[in-house]
């Protein structure tokens, strides 16, 4: 690997770098973490802002530490050196952990684009969204990012991932015996493709490729799954509504990290009170998780009104557990009550569309639902159906992991239905 320097002083940068990360992988190559695993070491190491040799303070995702290591034991240190910047002499605006984020992406989906990316990047907060996509389109340019990981694979490989390149959609709810047969290929060969590609496996892969197919579809004006004509045959009608009802379950289960579920579920534990905010629509999803709290004798605030929320939001305390529901992630009623919450240090659930949006930015453990309905929509239909699936995935959690003393809760306040009645 040759990262050609032109000088004394970028390598000794480039080497500070190297350093820097091979000291956060090393308990990974000589086997000396305390974890469970390496990825449980990777996910504590990036819980917190690292401090670069430079003194900036980024973040990294879990992954990044998993593909230095990779990177060490295939190509040694010289791979853990950052690459010369075609860049140099500009203003930077990407990020290393941007950047790094950019060649990931394109080891996915090597046909995505700069808009496509730009929009992911904003989604993780790893740019502003100030940042204009011309600046990521000028880096993938400079860089000739096109293509370029093809290159690496065989010609069974190529096809495999030319299939799911035209066919991203359905190759994101194939299992992978499924795409094999679609393929022609080996359930094996494809799990290789995807460790190629830096994944731990085939789910891993399928997961990401959900994501990233979540961006696109939130970037297609055109929403003609939801159109119906005047007068339309009511079964046409009711196929279309259970169609779209369980495609959005399906495409926003992908959406969801284990991890995040398990702190929603402890920090629900652990809250003081449950602090419930959402207004049309999105108040009635907050109300179905208030009756289920309720079953389970937890402290829990549900406002119909918004001056209410605005009141409750003001009384919040950091002991207390806020989740605030809005598909468009944008309703200014519920952005003024998370300021609220966050002068409070509440912690934060936010449930909204997979996009970048002002709640989910403000949020400390932001959920999300696949982005198919419009904003300007005939009523949330698909979104509140969505939503309703996360509460129940959170409460059955939270259930599980306090087994004996929620069942007893479920059974002390259980209402007999008297048939005579």
């Amino acid at each position: 690997m040759n990262n050609d320097f032109s000088s004394n002083s970028e390598l000794q940068e480039a080497v500070l770098i190297g350093q820097f990360r091979l000291s956060y992988i090393a308990p990974i190559i000589n086997g000396t973490f305390t974890d469970s695993s390496i990825r449980e070491y990777c996910k504590r190491v990036t819980e917190n802002e690292l401090t670069l040799p430079n003194g900036e303070k980024v973040r990294y995702s879990w992954k990044t530490i998993e593909k230095w290591a990779s990177d060490y034991r295939n190509h040694g240190f010289e791979a853990l050196m950052p690459k010369v910047r075609s860049d140099k002499g500009s203003v930077r605006v990407l990020s290393d952990v941007a950047i790094e984020r950019i060649y990931e992406l394109k080891r996915i989906l090597p046909n995505i684009n700069a808009t496509q990316i730009h929009r992911r990047l904003i989604v993780e907060n790893l740019i502003d969204d100030k940042v204009n996509v011309c600046t990521v389109q000028r880096f993938m340019k400079n860089r000739n990012l096109k293509g370029e990981y093809k290159e690496t694979l065989t010609s069974t490989e190529t096809a495999i991932a030319e299939y799911i390149e035209e066919n991203s959609s359905l190759a994101s709810k194939l299992t992978v015996r499924e795409l094999a047969e679609k393929t022609f290929a080996s359930p094996s060969t494809i799990v290789r493709l995807c460790r190629k590609l830096g994944f731990e496996g085939y789910n891993d892969f399928q997961k990401e490729l959900m994501v990233d197919l979540a961006i696109v579809k939130d970037g297609n004006e055109n929403h003609s799954e939801f159109s119906f004509d005047k007068n339309e045959d009511v079964n046409s009608i009711i196929q279309k509504i259970q169609s779209n009802s369980i495609n959005i379950i399906q495409d926003s289960i992908k959406l969801l990290d284990d991890a995040s579920i398990i702190e929603v579920a402890d920090r629900l534990y652990e809250a003081r009170n449950v602090l419930l905010f959402g207004i049309g629509a999105s108040y009635y999803v907050s109300r179905d998780l208030y009756l289920k709290l309720l079953r389970l004798n937890k402290p829990t605030v549900s406002n119909e009104d918004y001056h209410s929320m605005l009141l409750a939001s003001m009384n919040s305390s950091k002991d207390d557990l806020a989740f605030v529901f809005s598909y468009s992630g944008n309703t200014k009623e519920m952005i003024k009550c998370m300021e609220h919450l966050k002068e409070n240090g509440t912690t934060i659930v936010s449930i909204t569309r997979f996009t970048p949006t002002e709640l989910s930015k403000m949020a400390d453990i932001p959920l999300y639902v696949a982005s198919t309905e419009p904003i300007f929509r005939k009523g949330a239909m698909t979104s509140r159906i969505a939503m309703l699936n996360i509460i129940d995935i959170i409460y059955t959690v939270y259930i599980s992991r306090h087994y004996d003393e929620t069942m007893n809760k479920l059974i002390n306040t259980h209402i007999n239905k008297d048939k005579t009645v």
